[in-house]
């Protein structure tokens, strides 16, 4: 293509609709060499490419040069190596918490809000279990309302409740519609919830 056309257009303009992933918004025009990494759409699957593209002068014309790497599963390595290291940084954090915390429900609370921001959560909380009343109390939370504080579960009752007559993990792909629900909570749009047992030297707390 002429150069100045190529002053004008970007790589995008030569795209076939359809193909991005999404919209693209940069709309800079090639005067040089340019690396660029979009998502693209293959038999309905969205890839990760990586296109370097360069002008490249031919018989008086200046034509474009590219070549394009699937970097999909390095994006996808990329991205469990950072919750990982997330998760390894949330639990050294947790560690140096538990050798200098001295108030337990200031523990507590900072684990919970570790283990909701690992998940992606607005919501997060912690029932501890009364052996005295027989119930389950919600001692520390997160992203609820402050009138939850004095929430109770009896076993059995709710996820909570679930998991300490079991003793195993449970998820929910929709509370709002899952017949085991705690009443408590009617007034919470939740949708995905997952909980699990915590447990020192076998006894469950």
């Amino acid at each position: 293509c002429d150069l100045e056309v190529l002053r004008a257009t970007c790589v995008w303009d030569w795209v076939p609709p359809g193909l991005l992933a999404v919209q693209q918004r940069d709309h800079a025009p090639f005067s040089s060499s340019r690396t660029l990494e979009t998502e693209y759409l293959v038999g309905g699957r969205v890839k990760t490419l990586l296109l370097n593209v360069v002008p490249v002068e031919s018989g008086g014309r200046t034509l474009l040069y590219g070549i394009g790497q699937d970097i999909t599963e390095r994006k996808v390595m990329e991205q469990a190596l950072r919750r990982h290291a997330q998760r390894l940084e949330a639990v050294r954090q947790i560690g140096l918490e538990l050798t200098r915390e001295l108030d337990l429900d200031a523990l507590l609370n900072s684990i919970v809000v570790r283990a909701a921001e690992l998940l992606d959560s607005p919501v997060g909380g912690l029932y501890l279990y009364r052996t005295g009343r027989d119930v389950l109390d919600l001692v520390v939370f997160c992203g609820l309302d402050e009138q939850m504080a004095s929430t109770s579960l009896k076993p059995g009752e709710g996820l909570a409740g679930k998991i300490w007559e079991t003793g195993e993990p449970l998820f929910v792909a929709d509370y709002s519609r899952w017949e085991g629900r705690a009443d408590v909570y009617d007034d919470h749009t939740f949708r995905s919830v997952v909980g699990v047992p915590l447990q020192w030297r076998g006894e469950l707390l």
